[in-house]
């Protein structure tokens, strides 16, 4: 299963990806900011990172 970490600190944002992406079949990884993002990504090796441009 491909694997994607969500990088950002808006709840409403990372559960609308979350649902639509598991509903794609994918394995979902959240994190509210860069450094657990960072973190995860170091972890993880996901296929891809979704990460908020405009984040604190």
């Amino acid at each position: 299963m491909k694997t994607i970490v969500i990088v950002d600190d808006d709840e409403k944002i990372k559960r609308m990806l979350t649902r639509r992406l598991k509903k794609a079949g994918y394995e979902i990884h959240t994190a509210e900011n860069g450094k657990i993002g960072i973190e995860k990504v170091l972890e993880l090796q996901p296929s891809l990172t979704l990460m908020d441009m405009h984040m604190p």
